[in-house]
C-alpha cells in the first residue's frame, strides 16, 4: 500500500470519529454542533482541556467510549505509518543486498550505463543474444523502468569507480555508455578505461564534434545515431533489398537460418600460419569467411586463396549456429 494511500486511510477515520463524536454530544447532551466538534475534538485528541458543557452520566459515558476511539485510531494510525516505513526500508534493504549478490556472481556481462531509450534497445538485443548484462543508472524513475521490464540494475553514478567496481567493471567482457549526455557518457568512458585497460568500450555521442575526445578518453567504438540513422535511412532508399537481406541475417536468424559472427584466431592454432587454401575453411565447417581484419594493418581489402592466416587476426563469417562452433574449435585447437 502506497504512501498516499495510507494517509488517505488515517484522515478518513480520524474524520469519521470526530463526526461521530461531535453527533453523539448533539444527540446526546443538545449542544450547538460547534460546541459538541470542539468538545469531540479535545477528546478524540485527548489534550486534557476543561468540558465545554457540564456533562450528564450518559454524557460521561460517551466521552470515555471516544477516549477509549481515540486512543484506538491513534494506534491504527502509528501503526499504518511505521509498517510503512519499515517494511520499506527493509525491503529496501534485503532487494539491494539480493542484487549486490546477484551481481557480485556476474561474469562476462555487459555493462549498459543509462537506461534511456538506446539503453532499452540495447536490453532487448543483448536479452535476444542469450548474453549477461546489467543496467547501471542513478536516476530513480529509470531505475524502476528497468527493474519493472525485469532486468537486473543498479541504482548509482556510471561516471564513478565505486559504481562501476561494485558492477564488477574488471570481470565484464564489454560497457555501453548510452545516456542523452555526452558528458556524462565521456566520463563513464573515462572511469572504465581507468579500470579496466583492456575492457572493450562503446559510447553514444550527440554531437560531431565529440568522437575525437571520446577517443583520447579511451573508448573503442562511437555511435553517433544522427549520422548513422542518416545513412541507414538512405541506404534504405536506394538500396532496400540489399539492406533487408542484412536485416534479415543479423536481427532474425530463423529468417535465413545464419548469422554473421567475428571470431579471433589465437596463438598456437593449427590454423596460423595456413593459407585459406590451405586452412579449407569452408570445405570443413560450412562457413563463409566475408572479412579479415589484422592487428597490425586493419581490414584485408583484397584476400585470396593464398592470404595467409595469422594468429590475433579476427576473421568475419557467415554461417549457422553449429558451423560457428566448429570453425571457433579450429580457431582455438593446436591441432
Amino acid at each position: 500500500m502506497s504512501l498516499l494511500r495510507r494517509l488517505g486511510y488515517i484522515s478518513l477515520v480520524f474524520i469519521s470519529t470526530l463526526l461521530a463524536g461531535a453527533l453523539g454530544y448533539s444527540a446526546i447532551e443538545h449542544w450547538p454542533f460547534i460546541d459538541a466538534l470542539y468538545m469531540s475534538i479535545i477528546t478524540v485528541t485527548t489534550v486534557g482541556f476543561s468540558e465545554v458543557h457540564p456533562l450528564s452520566d450518559t454524557g460521561r459515558l460517551f466521552t470515555t467510549l471516544l477516549i477509549m476511539l481515540g486512543v484506538a485510531c491513534f494506534t491504527f494510525s502509528f501503526g499504518l505509518i511505521t509498517n510503512y516505513v519499515i517494511a520499506g526500508e527493509l525491503q529496501g534493504l534485503l532487494g539491494e543486498r539480493k542484487m549486490r549478490r546477484l551481481i557480485s556472481s556476474i561474469r562476462n556481462h555487459v555493462m549498459i550505463c543509462g537506461y534511456g531509450r538506446m539503453g532499452h534497445a540495447m536490453c532487448l538485443e543483448l536479452q535476444r543474444e542469450g548474453k549477461s548484462f546489467i543496467v547501471v543508472d542513478q536516476n530513480a524513475d529509470s531505475v524502476r523502468q528497468a527493474s519493472d521490464d525485469g532486468y537486473t540494475v543498479f541504482r548509482g553514478d556510471p561516471g564513478l569507480d565505486e559504481t562501476l567496481t561494485e558492477c564488477g567493471i574488471e570481470r565484464a567482457a564489454g560497457l555501453a555508455a548510452v545516456s542523452d549526455s555526452d558528458a556524462k557518457n565521456l566520463m563513464v568512458v573515462i572511469s572504465a578505461r581507468g579500470l579496466n585497460g583492456t575492457l572493450p568500450i562503446v559510447a553514444r555521442a550527440s554531437a560531431e564534434d565529440v568522437p575525437e575526445k571520446f577517443m583520447r578518453a579511451g573508448a573503442d567504438s562511437i555511435y553517433l545515431p544522427y549520422r548513422t540513422a542518416g545513412r541507414r535511412l538512405v541506404q534504405m532508399m536506394i538500396r532496400p533489398e540489399v539492406v533487408g537481406f542484412f536485416e534479415d541475417i543479423m536481427h532474425d536468424e530463423s529468417a535465413l537460418g545464419v548469422t554473421f559472427e567475428s571470431l579471433a584466431i589465437s596463438k598456437g592454432s593449427e590454423l596460423d600460419g595456413k593459407t585459406l587454401m590451405e586452412a579449407a575453411i569452408r570445405e570443413r565447417t560450412g562457413v563463409y569467411i566475408v572479412g579479415i581484419k589484422r592487428l597490425d594493418f586493419g581490414l584485408v581489402p583484397d584476400f585470396t586463396p593464398s592470404t595467409v592466416l595469422r594468429a590475433g587476426d579476427t576473421i568475419f563469417v557467415m554461417g549457422k549456429s553449429d558451423q560457428l562452433d566448429e570453425l571457433s574449435k579450429l580457431l582455438t585447437s593446436s591441432g
